[in-house]
């Protein structure tokens, strides 16, 4: 594995998890499920959603590095 892989893992892992924790946090904090249906439905939910958002997200930032090391490569390394 090389640093750049490495370091995109490290990162991917980092920003999935926290985008999921974001969003299963708001649901948490902004719906009051009244019946075990309904806490199972948002609790469902919740975990789709910021299973989406942190995929959304990791592939950006994994872009992302790739063109900062782009850059590097031909800006800095030669």
């Amino acid at each position: 594995m090389t640093k750049l892989e490495l370091t995109k893992a490290a990162a991917k892992f980092v920003v999935g998890f926290g985008a999921a924790t974001i969003v299963r946090t708001i649901a948490h904090n902004n719906v009051q499920p009244d019946d075990l249906p309904t806490k199972v439905a948002v609790t469902a939910g919740s975990l789709v959603l910021g299973s989406m958002v942190a995929d959304l997200s990791t592939r950006y930032l994994e872009a992302k590095i790739d063109e900062a090391a782009a850059w590097y490569d031909e800006n800095v390394k030669k």
